[in-house]
């Protein structure tokens, strides 16, 4: 395992045309593993480039869910992380740390390699509660070993 990962989130960003500029481009410091998230479309395209993460995964193996997208699916399609905790994810769509944490159950027992976001919003840092604000996503999304 390297010492160091770089991952480039694309969100919906970098259209498909741009994908191999981006790769030929990629020249990370040795000892450090560039792992790149795009678009689930564009996940297959990249496999074998790059090291591939998913943006996000369902907190289910399987099901009549719309629109989400299962750790196994990312993995069959060549991905090895997968971004779980997203601000945006956190915020935009309610994602809370229980559900994170069943994401990343569900991630691990898919083989994926989670790559865990946390973070405060600035009135919880100007309040000087930032740290124990952190920590406490960390515990509340510890995945039994």
């Amino acid at each position: 395992m390297p010492g160091r990962y770089a991952v480039a989130n694309w969100k919906m960003n970098l259209p498909p045309d741009g994908i191999a500029a981006y790769v030929r481009n990629l020249r990370p410091p040795t000892g450090t593993q560039v792992v790149v998230a795009p678009p689930f479309p564009y996940l297959k395209e990249m496999a074998g480039k790059v090291a591939l993460a998913g943006q996000n995964c369902a907190d289910q193996h399987s099901g009549a869910f719309t629109g989400e997208v299962s750790a196994d699916m990312l993995r069959d399609c060549g991905a090895a992380f997968v971004i779980l905790g997203h601000s945006e994810r956190r915020t935009l769509f309610g994602e809370s740390d229980d559900w994170i944490a069943r994401k990343l159950e569900v991630a691990i027992e898919s083989g994926l390699t989670p790559i865990l976001c946390v973070g405060e919003h600035q009135d919880v840092r100007d309040a000087g509660r930032a740290a124990g604000f952190v920590a406490n996503q960390i515990k509340s999304t510890a995945v039994p070993a």
